[in-house]
């Protein structure tokens, strides 16, 4: 079943999945979801850990602008993609490097930024000998199965 926004192009307030107050508890599960990553790489920075992340897409820049995380706290992030090495991530400015790097520096920590990915990143990198941290949102699937 398509809710009427999707069908209309109009606000849907009809059903539960799109109301206030969902839309509300969702955008706070989110916000407490982002303070406790943010939490967890600051703790971990704060030990005098170093810390890469992995994968620089746009939903590694959201997650990262979200929770307010940057080059204080992320060292470098890797990408396989030529187009981004020797850039910086939107708005963050942290480096961006080569995928061989995180086996080369062995930082304390790796950030999988794109948490569908972090099983492929583990079996590329056999050679890491860090922790993975793979930051993973809460997911419910409601309506018609």
């Amino acid at each position: 079943m398509t809710p009427p926004a999707l069908a209309t192009g109009a606000p849907c307030h009809s059903c539960e999945t799109c109301s206030k107050s969902a839309l509300s508890r969702w955008q706070s599960r989110e916000d407490s979801s982002a303070r406790a990553f943010a939490a967890t790489l600051r703790a971990l920075k704060s030990q005098g850990k170093t810390i890469a992340g992995y994968g620089c897409s746009a939903k590694s820049t959201t997650l990262l602008h979200v929770a307010g995380i940057g080059r204080e706290t992320i060292d470098f992030i890797c990408d396989s993609n030529p187009l981004k090495i020797g850039k910086f991530s939107p708005g963050k400015h942290i480096p961006i490097v080569h995928p061989d790097e995180l086996e080369k520096r062995q930082p304390d920590v790796c950030v999988s930024l794109s948490g569908n990915f972090t099983d492929a990143f583990v079996a590329r990198h056999p050679g890491y000998r860090g922790e993975w941290i793979s930051p993973v949102l809460d997911v419910e699937l409601r309506g018609e199965q």
